[in-house]
């Protein structure tokens, strides 16, 4: 799903698990006013992403979006306030190991394993991380592994 932002800009895609879907409002009056101010600004209807993201499974989203410079990930269930950002290293068949970039545009030296059923969001292509990617440039290889979120 395309995300927008605050100040009603597209920022980036967004990939959520339906079942934690609660509600679906596409006709009120604020859907209505994000979607002329996209459509004046030239970002509505949103286009597909690039490259595009697959959505079989999460292991293929995740697959996917590794081509783009940075990914967040979201497990909110178990701390809905924190996003963990980085680069996919080894994505494998129930989990990936995440190289961590701080809100400082720091690598971590260590790696972080996350599994795929605790993941409620996976997003890519926005301002911020984009921002921290251009700051920090891509990481250098140290191959540590920390714990598991």
């Amino acid at each position: 799903m395309a995300d927008v932002d605050d100040e009603i800009y597209l920022n980036g895609w967004v990939a959520f698990r339906t079942k934690h879907l609660e509600a679906l409002e596409t006709s009120g009056s604020k859907e209505r006013f994000i979607q002329k101010a996209l459509s004046l600004r030239d970002q509505w209807p949103p286009r597909l992403p690039d490259p595009p993201i697959a959505l079989g499974s999460t292991r293929e989203l995740l697959l996917s979006t590794a081509k783009y410079p940075l990914t967040t990930l979201l497990v909110e269930e178990c701390d809905p306030q924190v996003a963990y950002i980085g680069v996919p290293q080894a994505i494998g068949q129930k989990s990936l190991s995440l190289r961590e970039i701080s809100p400082s545009a720091k690598w971590s030296k260590t790696l972080t394993r996350y599994r795929y059923r605790d993941l409620t969001r996976i997003e890519v292509g926005a301002k911020y991380e984009d921002a921290l990617f251009s700051v920090a440039g891509p990481p250098r290889a140290h191959g540590k592994h920390s714990g598991s979120a």
